[in-house]
Order: structure tokens, then sequence, then C-alpha cells
């Protein structure tokens, strides 16, 4: 949320703590035209700050200028995102691709991570792609090279990747062959294969009629 907001592309506003004149009061910053919003919120600051900081904004006023210091107050878990973008492929796989597809053994340990988020347990499955379009929404079957075969999910800039249909590697293999693991450097793919539609509703492709 927070590059999508320094980058222009969140109209949702966010929570920050700001200091003006020496004083610290929270509020929310919106993003508007060329410039950003800052919106106080009374309600989650000491009234005695409130009056504190419009007493230190008035003494401002002839000052010809004066510093802003804000940074966000929005709490960050790096392995409940991970979990929740794992959570979001699992699903949209879930429906374009049914029940024959999902109830996979190889799809187990993802089931077992979603009981307990706060452990990781399975290795990482997830890519930021940084030029991809943001509203972005596709789901692919890899089909070669083989030992990349996978369920690509591809929201905005993540490519959540998933085992591909009767697959019976474990996850961390599947991981070593896309190079996943490898975070330390860039990792790029050249795969071939079949893009199914984005699903409105669950489909089903797979399952028995």
């Amino acid at each position: 949320m927070l590059r999508l907001f320094l980058a222009g592309e969140s109209t949702d506003p966010m929570r920050v703590e700001y200091t003006i004149g020496g004083v610290t009061n929270r509020g929310n910053m919106h993003l508007s035209g060329n410039g950003a919003l800052l919106l106080g919120v009374p309600q989650a600051n000491n009234p005695a700050d409130v009056e504190r900081l419009a007493q230190a904004m008035d003494s401002l006023v002839d000052s010809g200028g004066f510093r802003l210091d804000w940074r966000p107050t929005m709490r960050i878990s790096s392995n409940h995102a991970r979990v929740s973008w794992l959570r979001t492929g699992y699903l949209v796989a879930f429906a374009a691709l049914g029940w024959s597809y999902i109830l996979q053994p190889a799809l187990d340990p993802l089931r077992a991570q979603f009981e307990d988020p706060v452990n990781i347990t399975v290795p990482p499955l997830i890519l930021h792609e940084p030029s991809a379009d943001p509203l972005r929404r596709e789901v692919h079957i890899v089909e070669e090279p083989s030992e990349q075969r996978s369920v690509v999910i591809s929201i905005g800039r993540r490519l959540i990747f998933l085992p591909s249909i009767d697959d019976s590697r474990p996850l961390d293999e599947l991981a070593r062959a896309l190079g996943v693991q490898q975070t330390s450097r860039r990792v790029q793919f050249s795969f071939s294969g079949k893009r199914l539609p984005w699903p409105r509703k669950p489909q089903y492709f797979l399952d028995p009629s």
C-alpha cells in the first residue's frame, strides 16, 4: 500500500503522524493533484495536542514558511502480507480451476500455512514485477519448460506461483525450479502455456460434470 501511495497510484488515504512547530498530531494524508492534503483526525489525538498544533500553526502564519515532518503509522507484517498474497492466489486458482485442482495434495502445505500465518513454513512463491500494470489480472498455466510448470496468478505487480495441475512436487522443489528462492538476483522467465480467463465467478473447468 505504501509503495502505491508514494507512486501516486492509490486513492486511499495514508494514516500518518505529522509534526509542525514541534507539535505532533495524527491524521490522514490524501494525494491531491500534484500535491498532498493533510487532514487531522481529532478523535485520534489528545485534545490538548490539537490545540497546541493550532497555536503553533497560528504562530507560523507570518513566518514565511515552516517545516513539516511526517511518517506512516500503518503496521506492516511481511509474513502476514506474504500469506495474504498466497491466499488470494489460492482462491483465484480455486475459482478458475475448481475442486479437482485445489484439493490436490501438493497444496496441503498452503492450507496448513493459512492456519498459521505467523510462522512461515512454505518457500517463497511470490515475485514482485515493478514494471507491470498495477491493474493486471491474469491466470496462466505454464507448460514449458517442464521443470517450471506451474499455475501463475498475476495480480498487479505480484506473480503468485502455485503447483501445476496434478503436480506432486514439493513446494520447495517448485520454488527452486523457478529461482524464486534466490532473492539476491533478478529472476527472469521465458515460458509457454495457456492463459485462462480471469474468473468473475467459480468456473470449475477441471471438475467432472
